[in-house]
């Protein structure tokens, strides 16, 4: 039975040999969407708590798609068999505003999360040939993400006849270990081009994003004012009122405190996981 199980893998190697080695190129783009865990449902429930406590139009919501572009270079020296290194690109920023009233202080607020991802994998391939003119690619590997997570938020107040306004910005940058795998759908054009349609799964997460890089700057009643640093960090918690619990974000040096609303602090890790699907070409080159 043993000399059965392995009959299959012996046939695919020794048809392998013969074939020419070939280097690839491929390039491809599309939509990846990722999780955002956290900033998701942080965004929503300061969104619920504004609408139910002081009647807010508008809202915040996180960005969880965006546009996505990856290159690889192949080297396939069997047949079925290859290894490659990629590179890539996606990025997701979004910008949603709200107006509310607390008291006699007319409020606009806007926030904007931004994040940019930069992996560098190196992937196996498996190449199954269903036809002379149609190839199934199976990859797995493992990659660095580059990753940059910037907010901004703006908002302007009015009272009467005076006008404030305030803009914060935060940036941390993290290099990131991840896990991907893909599927690609391969139909030949010519020996030398594919046309390939591709789906790839991704697993990695941010470390809890401290020490980061910040500013803010504005105007109040007593004159603008400016301040920077890089010492805050993102936190997470819940904001309890009228008995219902809200998620919240903050951005500052040390954990929310000063209220017995607030629970259930953390530094979260940000689900950067997701799909992504894609169109693309492939040049193939014996070697």
């Amino acid at each position: 039975m043993k000399k059965l199980f392995a009959l299959p893998l012996v046939l695919v190697l020794t048809a392998s040999f013969g074939y020419p080695a070939k280097i690839n190129v491929s390039f491809a783009g599309g939509l990846a969407r990722i999780d955002a865990g956290e900033l998701v449902t942080g965004l929503q429930g300061q969104s619920d708590f504004i609408a139910k406590q002081f009647g807010a139009t508008g809202g915040y919501s996180m960005p969880t798609t965006g546009l996505f572009y990856n290159q690889e270079i192949s080297y396939f020296p069997f047949r079925h068999f290859g290894i490659g290194v990629g590179y890539g690109f996606f990025r997701m920023d979004k910008q949603t505003s709200a107006a509310y009233n607390v008291g006699q202080v007319a409020i606009t607020e806007s926030v904007t999360p931004d994040i940019t991802v930069k992996p560098l994998t190196v992937n196996l391939h498996g190449l199954i040939f269903l036809s002379s003119w149609l190839h199934l690619d199976i990859s797995a590997g493992v990659g660095s993400y580059a990753t940059t997570v910037k907010w901004s938020d703006a908002n302007t107040s009015t009272l009467g006849t005076f006008s404030g306004s305030e803009q914060y910005t935060f940036q941390a940058k993290q290099n990131l270990l991840g896990y991907q795998g893909g599927l690609a759908l391969e139909i030949l054009i010519s020996p030398q081009f594919t046309f390939v349609l591709g789906a790839t799964g991704r697993y990695v997460r941010t470390n809890p994003l401290t020490s980061a890089a910040w500013t803010d700057q504005g105007k109040d009643m007593y004159g603008p004012f400016s301040a920077s640093g890089n010492d805050h960090s993102l936190w997470a918690y819940t904001w309890t009122a009228d008995g219902v619990k809200y998620a919240q974000l903050a951005f500052q040096a040390s954990a929310p405190s000063g209220s017995p609303s607030i629970g259930d602090i953390r530094t979260p890790r940000i689900n950067l996981s997701g799909l992504a699907a894609t169109i693309g070409l492939k040049i193939v080159f014996d070697i």
